[in-house]
């Protein structure tokens, strides 16, 4: 999304006492603003205040298979797990033998 700017997203909805609209592709802990625009028969429209919200964080990836360093005896080496928001704290190594 772009500052200040708003664009039509991709929802499925339904209606009972309130409209609801699920909305596809939201990224996990990102800030999104989002209004409703309601367009009347006559070509009219209305549009809400926005509300801002943030996702959840998403579950974090696993992280990449350990390797032994490329000249080395005893240093291990892996790709990082993607945090998808959930901040990791640390990594534990394990071994055996």
């Amino acid at each position: 999304w772009k500052y200040n700017e708003f664009y039509h997203v991709k929802t499925s909805c339904s209606q009972g006492p309130a409209y609801v609209c699920n909305i596809t592709n939201l990224q996990p802990y990102t800030s999104y603003n989002v209004r409703v625009v309601v367009v009347y028969k006559t070509g009219e429209n209305s549009t809400s205040l926005p509300e801002s919200f943030k996702t959840k964080a998403g579950v974090p990836n696993k992280p990449g298979i350990p390797k032994l360093l490329e000249g080395s005896k005893n240093s291990i080496q892996w790709e990082k797990a993607e945090d998808n928001g959930c901040r990791i704290t640390y990594y534990i190594l394990e071994i055996r033998d």
